[in-house]
């Protein structure tokens, strides 16, 4: 069951949200007769398809999607975390809103002893969102993992077992990897007609080892025109200065452990999605060991 507030996944007999302490009231779904798709009890018009509901008997969503057809696919080659396809002949199948994520890790010898946690942290969240089935059929999701050189992930088969691997080499050339984002995100967002805004999470382990100036511009762009967010995480040997040319959003993590930080992206996605295209909804508190620096 999820917060109705903002979409924390509650357990069984929770009196309050754990995610926003909002006191609980119970969700019921409805399946769309027409695409298959859950939505929530009272919607008149599916938010999917656009055909009018149907009486389907309402249930409750289970935490996996189960469907025979092969997945969805964009230009962009990023497909969403669901196997799930609405079928091509039911009008107005594209229209449902899409999110679009893509997390940089940095995987340089200087983030070598938190390799296992990053990767933790990062199937934690994919775990997590997979349990929410507004997200499941919201959320395109890549990784792009960098060094001296970048490999990107945008596969949903490869995420759920994903094993960051470490690259032998002191330095992190940010440029590559960020401009394949902002690629990602122009192709993305030429691609669907309707989106919410695309989110790029640059998780940052060390200094770059190159000029990123030749990328600061078309970020500050791509933002102004509300047309991007782009957030920063630094860990260990980081450097701010670097990171806040990049973003004026710039996380710090103490320790190495990443799951508070992927705990509050899951549940920063899970508002998201059930906004608006173009809304700007209240995202949860940052905790624990993350903290706005400043």
């Amino acid at each position: 069951m999820l917060c109705l507030h903002c979409g924390y996944t509650l357990e069984d007999g929770d009196a309050y949200c754990e995610g926003c302490g909002q006191r609980v009231e119970a969700i019921t779904y409805i399946t769309c007769a027409h695409c298959g798709q859950l939505m929530e009890m009272g919607d008149v018009f599916c938010e999917y398809c656009g055909n009018k509901v149907s009486g389907a008997p309402p249930h409750q969503p289970s935490s996996q999607v189960t469907n025979t057809d092969p997945p969805q696919t964009h230009n962009v080659q990023s497909p969403p975390l669901t196997p799930q396809r609405t079928p091509a002949a039911v009008p107005n199948a594209q229209s449902q809103p899409r999110m679009l994520l893509v997390i940089l890790l940095d995987a340089s010898n200087s983030g070598v002893i938190c390799i296992d946690q990053m990767a933790s942290g990062l199937n934690k969240f994919i775990s997590d969102s997979g349990k929410d089935g507004k997200v499941l059929c919201s959320l395109d999701l890549a990784v792009i993992q960098f060094a001296e050189s970048y490999g990107v992930i945008n596969d949903f088969s490869t995420l759920a077992n994903t094993s960051i691997v470490q690259q032998q080499s002191t330095n992190s050339s940010y440029c590559a990897p960020i401009r394949e984002a902002l690629r990602m995100v122009d192709e993305y967002s030429r691609n669907n007609a309707k989106i919410y805004k695309p989110w790029v999470v640059l998780i940052s382990t060390s200094e770059p080892a190159d000029d990123i100036s030749a990328v600061t511009g078309d970020i500050q762009s791509l933002q102004s025109s509300d047309k991007l967010r782009f957030m920063a995480l630094g860990v260990l040997d980081y450097d701010a200065i670097s990171l806040k040319r990049l973003t004026d959003v710039v996380f710090q993590q103490k320790g190495m452990d990443f799951t508070d930080f992927f705990d509050w992206l899951c549940r920063s996605v899970k508002i998201i999605v059930r906004s608006k295209p173009g809304e700007k909804p209240q995202l949860p508190p940052l905790q624990g060991s993350v903290y706005r620096d400043k």
